[in-house]
């Protein structure tokens, strides 16, 4: 008679403790594995330079098997909003006030300089594929919104 499978191990932050980049990352992006882990994982894949690697701002990196960048103008547009382009002081301005969220100074430089991390080594060693790119959450977004005129 065949053996019985082996039961899958739980994985812990003490299995994360114990990662190399030349360990398997695939059983942390399981079902059920916690997610505390799972980030505990991928915080750990990320640190280390042969995954952390920064394009030089270039977003055309000819890595075309991830989804394109999104100019903040294309998805103003696609989710029916017109652009409008505010000087730098007004803006600033305008943080905390009349609706508008307060940005740490980090999240406005990545609005103004968005920066892409290259991610073919992640997905070539973890077999990473996307279900839905950007493009298809801001047109469900615009539908959605449209339809409840």
């Amino acid at each position: 008679p065949a053996e019985p499978p082996e039961p899958i191990k739980q994985l812990s932050l003490d299995d994360v403790k114990d990662l190399t980049k030349e360990s398997d990352f695939k059983p942390f992006m399981s079902r059920g594995v916690e997610p505390g882990v799972r980030n505990a994982a991928m915080k750990k894949l990320f640190a280390d330079p042969h995954f952390n690697v920064m394009d030089g701002l270039d977003i055309y990196i000819d890595d075309y098997s991830k989804p394109d960048p999104l100019p903040l103008s294309v998805i103003v547009r696609a989710a029916g909003r017109q652009p409008l382009p505010v000087p730098e002081p007004v803006f600033n301005f305008l943080m905390g006030r009349f609706g508008l969220p307060r940005l740490s100074p980090g999240a406005i430089a990545h609005i103004k300089y968005p920066i892409v991390i290259d991610g073919k080594p992640f997905r070539r060693d973890t077999g990473f594929q996307f279900q839905h790119d950007a493009r298809d959450a801001i047109d469900d977004f615009a539908a959605e919104r449209a339809g409840r005129r």
